[in-house]
């Protein structure tokens, strides 16, 4: 398979890849069509071409605030993939997780205060660990874990928005790298 690169003004304007042979024709007004079949890694739209050699684009601010989001949102998901241990059992805390913990322990609490029309907490309750094992709580054990649970998800979110917030305000792509996308979680245990 060929491929071919129109440069026009010393900058890549399209590729267009063909079953095989010439060059195709280009009206001068148009750029040139550079053989690019054998060039490692390919050049794309965009990149410059100064007559020996073609170069990436220099990544601007934007395209570097772009990655650094990006390497925070998947640091942060990877934590809550990763889960939360609470007196030494890992728990799942995705987000359908969160909101069963949740409105389990908005129960416990109901039943702790003695809520008129509180329902009794069920007999032999327990949750469900990370390795399936069920794990007996009373209701002011699941309270207790649902509030950790919720404080280090909290912590963890708002640390996600102070990393983001720094990004979006560096000034430059050095102050951008600067910025560590793993700093400043909590740790994922109590």
């Amino acid at each position: 398979m060929a491929a071919f690169a129109r440069v026009l003004s010393g900058t890549v304007a399209e590729i267009l890849a063909t079953g095989g042979g010439p060059a195709p024709q280009c009206v001068p007004a148009l750029g040139q069509w550079i053989d690019i079949s054998n060039l490692s890694p390919q050049p794309a739209v965009g990149w410059s071409y100064d007559g020996t050699r073609f170069a990436a684009p220099a990544p601007d601010l934007s395209d570097a605030q772009a990655t650094a989001m990006a390497a925070a949102q998947a640091h942060f998901d990877g934590l809550i993939a990763a889960g939360f241990t609470y007196q030494g059992k890992l728990y799942q805390i995705d987000s359908a997780s969160q909101a069963k913990i949740t409105a389990m322990g908005a129960l416990a609490q109901s039943i702790i205060v003695e809520t008129p029309g509180a329902p009794a907490w069920p007999a032999g309750f327990g949750w469900i660990a990370a390795d399936n094992s069920l794990v007996p709580m009373t209701a002011p054990e699941m309270f207790a874990f649902a509030a950790t649970v919720a404080g280090f998800v909290a912590a963890a979110t708002l640390n996600l928005r102070t990393i983001k917030t720094a990004i979006a305000a560096a000034g430059s792509i050095a102050d951008v790298e600067a910025i560590d996308v793993a700093a400043g979680y909590p740790v994922p245990s109590a």
